[in-house]
């Protein structure tokens, strides 16, 4: 069976939280040169997952906080679904035994916690 439809769904549902986290990054942050300042710590989140290296291969606190990254969860539901990933470690985070679950679940989160938040600072701009 292809999974790749639900693996498109998930590209879609976590560029759409990561829209609203930008929004919410771009309201906070009115200073468009402070905003220039602050965009390039986002790429922590990248830096800090498995997107480059497998967490089997990091040190005990990097690898925690890797496999509990929204992103590592992202990319390795992505890699499952679209039929390139390896196995995960059998002491591996919740995140990384069930990917989908955790990716879903963090889209989720990022959304329930921004989608107010962002609504209520527009309105209190305008």
């Amino acid at each position: 069976m292809c999974a790749a439809p639900l693996g498109m769904v998930q590209l879609f549902a976590f560029r759409l939280a990561l829209g609203r986290l930008g929004i919410l990054l771009g309201l906070a942050i009115a200073d468009e040169r402070m905003l220039q300042q602050a965009a390039p710590m986002i790429f922590g989140l990248i830096m800090f997952s498995n997107v480059f290296t497998p967490t089997e291969a990091m040190p005990p606190v990097v690898r925690a906080v890797a496999e509990w990254n929204p992103v590592s969860a992202v990319a390795a539901v992505l890699r499952e679904l679209f039929g390139s990933g390896g196995g995960t470690a059998a002491d591996a985070a919740w995140p990384m035994r069930h990917p989908v679950a955790a990716a879903f679940g963090w889209v989720a989160v990022i959304l329930l916690v921004a989608v107010p938040v962002v609504v209520r600072r527009y309105g209190a701009q305008r």
